[in-house]
């Protein structure tokens, strides 16, 4: 996480989007990679010290130390698959902590809703049986900002007063939000608009799109920045008394 001097109130949201994003910290290690330079090295030397013709004690270490090699070179495999799919994991925690901090301001400022759809008369009849119906109104009208991606996200941001993110910091939550897509409905794969969009990558239609340790720093490094950032506008947001502004329709 970017450290900074001075401090904020932090919300839960945010506290947890820090607990959740933790773990995967490990991974942008190249613990993996290390693996397999080591045991190269110990096929190299036993090739090179223990003779093809050696006595079946001996080639026992020739076998071990491949079996090992086989072992790592599937977990190698493994590990690829599972940052490949850490760009869902991504899109799912920082979707959430998003939909909260909305949930929050919204509270503070219920016009930022003024052109949310309206409830459907079944949700109301039931929310009037227990549940609060601006509160679900606030939730619907959040979830349905957020799933509208990082174009609406960064719209309705910037005209509230948030100011501060990285030149990149669209762009990159907007390849992280792509490239997930294309992982969960085109199996990893680039179609024409993910291709032209991110032309820099030279892909082609049905290429596999490349997730790499370096991708998953990268993403890691700016949701850190544009996590920290958002919450430090909402702590701010939620302590002025100033909210004056209008709400933004979804795609703006």
């Amino acid at each position: 996480m970017e450290q900074k001097a001075s401090t904020w109130a932090k919300s839960d949201a945010y506290r947890t989007f820090e607990v959740n994003l933790e773990p995967l910290s490990g991974l942008v290690e190249p613990k993996i990679k290390r693996l397999q330079d080591v045991v190269k090295t110990a096929q190299a030397i036993v090739n090179d010290k223990i003779p093809a013709d050696t006595s079946p004690d001996l080639e026992v270490f020739r076998i071990a130390v491949d079996q090992i090699g086989e072992e790592v070179g599937e977990l190698a495999k493994e590990t690829r698959l599972s940052i490949q799919w850490l760009c869902i994991v991504l899109v799912t925690f920082t979707s959430s902590y998003l939909e909260e901090g909305l949930v929050s301001i919204a509270l503070e400022n219920p016009d930022l809703m003024k052109e949310a759809n309206p409830l459907p008369q079944r949700s109301i009849s039931e929310a009037e049986t227990g549940d609060d119906p601006r509160s679900e109104t606030i939730h619907r009208w959040a979830d349905q900002l957020v799933r509208s991606g990082p174009k609406t996200w960064f719209a309705l941001l910037r005209r509230l007063g948030a100011r501060g993110y990285r030149e990149d910091t669209q762009f990159l939550l907007s390849h992280l939000w792509d490239t997930r897509n294309r992982v969960v409905h085109g199996r990893g794969t680039a179609d024409a608009a993910y291709a032209k969009t991110y032309a820099s990558l030279s892909l082609a239609r049905g290429d596999r799109i490349p997730i790499t340790i370096k991708t998953l720093r990268w993403w890691l490094d700016g949701l850190s920045h544009f996590t920290e950032t958002t919450d430090r506008f909402f702590a701010q947001y939620a302590g002025s008394e100033a909210h004056g502004l209008p709400g933004v329709r979804m795609g703006d």
